[in-house]
């Protein structure tokens, strides 16, 4: 339980992506978030909450379409609908990440990290932040959070 309330309390990912132009379409109403994960998953149930957390912070000005279990592709297919501006927000896998933007494969070399508390520091370091920069100037796209599968 631990590990679910964390991840909802992270938002999302094992990477947590949103196009860098905005979290919405030009509307500003709905958010595509697209994840390979199976709707019995503990990661979409975190999505779940941070769907129904937006929906209800914003009064119901924005609405977040979730599409569970590769509806809208795979992962880099994912990514590329981001990119194309299709698709707004993603949980992901680093791995996946990786093939479009190398350094974004960090957390997903084993023994990057010892625990939980040492991969936040890693993101949150500069160079962790540089990396997440970097990824919105190639891509476009901005890491939002992370979650840990593994450690």
């Amino acid at each position: 339980m631990r590990r679910l309330t964390r991840l909802a309390a992270l938002l999302l990912t094992s990477i947590a992506v949103t196009a860098a132009a905005g979290t919405a379409r030009a509307d500003g109403k709905t958010i595509k978030l697209s994840t390979t994960k199976a709707t019995e998953s503990y990661q979409y149930e975190a999505l779940e909450r941070f769907k129904a957390e937006v929906e209800e912070t914003s009064g119901g000005s924005l609405t977040v379409e979730l599409y569970p279990a590769s509806q809208l592709g795979g992962q880099n297919e994912t990514i590329e609908g981001m990119e194309m501006g299709t698709i707004e927000m993603a949980f992901i896998s680093a791995g996946a990440a990786e093939s479009f933007y190398p350094k974004s494969g960090l957390m997903g070399t084993l023994f990057t990290a010892r625990d939980e508390d040492h991969a936040l520091k890693i993101w949150q370091s500069e160079k962790g932040q540089e990396i997440v920069n970097e990824m919105i100037d190639s891509l476009g796209i901005r890491m939002l959070d992370f979650s840990i599968e593994g450690v």
